[in-house]
């Protein structure tokens, strides 16, 4: 094998050995990912204290687009949804005072 053979062999392997490395890195963050999706969804599941079928049947229209949070109301209040632009969503919910509540948000895709 000549030299430049040698080199050029050396280079490839190198870079082989890079780019698997890169490949283990974005495989390992894309498992991790993953994971976290996994668990957060998971979560929502239990939070959900799926008791009726009827949950079930939202969490899969919803395909996981579905969020649970525990509020304790200490005063009467409105609850409004409002988008990462601010754009408030119509149809408030309005909240007693000294009262726990379980808030469930969901968003169905629907076509246009």
């Amino acid at each position: 094998m000549s030299k430049i053979e040698e080199i050029l062999t050396e280079k490839l392997r190198e870079e082989f050995r890079n780019q698997l490395r890169h490949l283990r890195d974005v495989s390992e963050q894309s498992c991790n990912e993953l994971e976290k999706c996994l668990k957060s969804n998971l979560e929502i599941l239990k939070e959900l204290e799926l008791t009726d079928a009827t949950m079930f049947d939202f969490f899969e229209k919803t395909k996981g687009n579905i969020r649970v949070t525990d509020f304790d109301s200490k005063h009467n209040r409105s609850l409004y949804t409002k988008t990462d632009y601010g754009e408030e969503l119509p149809n408030q919910i309005i909240l007693k005072e000294n009262t726990k509540y379980k808030i469930i948000l969901m968003a169905i895709e629907q076509e246009r």
